[in-house]
Order: C-alpha cells, then sequence, then structure tokens
C-alpha cells in the first residue's frame, strides 16, 4: 500500500486508492477509509504478503482485522460484532480462492494471546 492509501498494480492486483494508514499498533497499519461514507470493509488484497490490517471503530476499539498469506490474498478475519443480538469476537477464514468464508468459528487461546494487543476494547476471558 502506497503513503496516501493506494494499491500499486503489481502481481495482478488493481485495488482503487480507497484507504490510508491511520497509525500503527505494534506495526500493524490502521487503515481509514478516504472518504466518509465509504464502506468500512477492508481491503481483499495487499501489495505485501503475509501482513496485517487493522479497522478500528470510531472510539478506538477493535473492530476488525485481516491477516494476508504469501500470496497476498486474505486468509483470515478476526471480527467483533453483533451475531444474534449479542456482541462475539469471531473469525473468518478464507479459500484459496480468496472467498470469505460465512461460519464464525471461536479463536483459539492461542489466537487470543497473539492477537491481545490489537483487541482494545474486547473483553476477553
Amino acid at each position: 500500500m502506497g503513503s496516501r492509501g493506494a494499491m500499486l498494480e503489481s502481481g495482478g492486483f488493481r485495488t482503487p486508492a480507497g484507504w490510508h494508514t491511520e497509525s500503527f499498533i505494534q506495526g500493524v497499519k490502521v487503515l481509514l477509509p478516504n472518504k466518509s461514507g465509504r464502506s468500512r470493509n477492508l481491503p481483499q488484497a495487499s501489495n505485501t504478503p503475509g501482513t496485517k490490517y487493522l479497522l478500528l471503530n470510531p472510539d478506538k476499539t477493535f473492530r476488525a482485522l485481516r491477516i494476508f498469506g504469501k500470496n497476498r490474498l486474505a486468509e483470515m478475519d478476526i471480527d467483533y460484532h453483533k451475531i444474534d443480538g449479542k456482541m462475539q469476537l469471531h473469525k473468518h477464514l478464507y479459500n484459496a480462492k480468496g472467498e470469505r468464508q460465512k461460519e464464525h468459528l471461536l479463536l483459539s487461546k492461542e489466537e487470543l494471546k497473539k492477537y491481545r494487543p490489537y483487541l482494545k476494547g474486547v473483553p476477553l476471558p
């Protein structure tokens, strides 16, 4: 991702310049959409293999973390939002084609420990 949130055309990926880096949390970019009212879904691809992007709520609490693989496509999302009326921390995996799976999976103890620094505002066990 470029300094203004643009992604360069490389490796077959071309993504509109819809994001900018607001800050960093332990080396992970916190992204914001360039235009207010724009969808707050994180980019599906990254120019940097193995990177992570973080999305925060307006009050700076955790909303989502997207983790990219070596192929620069999303591999996993960690989300915190309402499911059946209750706030729930969960993850979604992506298949080899870069398609997000609908199943809500719980994070393992190891994942909770690994990703804890990004989960501001999320009540953890």
